[in-house]
């Protein structure tokens, strides 16, 4: 696994808040998400266009956040009212990672091994790994991975 400092830089963010079940796999947990924003991009085509990539946002690390937030970008200009409780909005957002790698989804484990060993145990709660989805041409799920440890 290749770890390297990368930027992520994203505008105009829509999303939602998932629910993990106590017990689930990393592999199944990327394509549910990438499912599940799909089927949220089919779902909101007469509100959004959809031109940006497919992302989630999890602390893998935390005893105590167990959701999980999945987002996509918007092309065009919209007005939140932030009367929408079931939507998550964001102008902008600028993630400057010092442990980026793009891995297959199967690799998450060993990613987040390797997060464990880096950050002292106290930061565990505040790391945020931001999962950026794609398909390879072939099919298979690619994740471009960011954390970000989040100021209180």
């Amino acid at each position: 696994m290749d770890i390297k400092s990368k930027k992520l830089s994203l505008v105009q963010i829509v999303g939602f808040e998932a629910s993990l079940p106590e017990e689930f796999i990393l592999e199944e947990m990327c394509a549910e998400a990438y499912t599940s924003c799909q089927e949220f991009i089919g779902d909101m085509l007469d509100v959004i266009y959809s031109d940006g990539p497919v992302y989630f946002k999890f602390y893998p690390l935390s005893s105590s956040k167990s959701d999980i937030e999945i987002f996509t970008t918007f092309g065009n200009a919209i007005n939140p009212t932030g009367k929408e409780p079931q939507l998550l909005f964001k102008e902008n957002l600028l993630i400057d990672s010092k442990d980026f790698a793009q891995i297959s989804a199967e690799e998450l484990a060993d990613y987040y091994t390797y997060l464990v060993s880096k950050y002292p145990e106290d930061e565990h709660e505040r790391l945020a790994v931001y999962h950026v989805l794609s398909l390879s041409s072939d099919d298979e799920l690619v994740v471009d991975v960011y954390s970000d440890l989040e100021v209180d």
